[in-house]
């Protein structure tokens, strides 16, 4: 699995359109959408110390990526 980072805006019409790069293969995706509520969006940026935080995580290991592609094979 991999993973591709787009920080946007929301705008009032409530829709979001994606350009993804060429090296991503067309078929089915995920999206998850991360977001803050309004009333702690002012003065600090809480995602991305949650995000960032998920860099050390087992789920971004090359370990677990790894057994992620093996369970894809074995699937197939």
């Amino acid at each position: 699995m991999n993973a591709y980072k787009l920080i946007t805006n929301i705008p009032g019409n409530r829709k979001i359109s994606l350009n993804v790069p060429a090296d991503i293969p067309v078929g089915p995706v995920e999206i998850i959408l991360v977001y803050q509520s309004p009333s702690k969006q002012a003065g600090n940026n809480s995602i991305e110390r949650l995000c960032g935080s998920l860099q050390g995580s087992r789920f971004n290991s090359e370990r677990y990526l790894n057994l992620k592609r093996a369970e894809k094979e074995l699937e197939r």
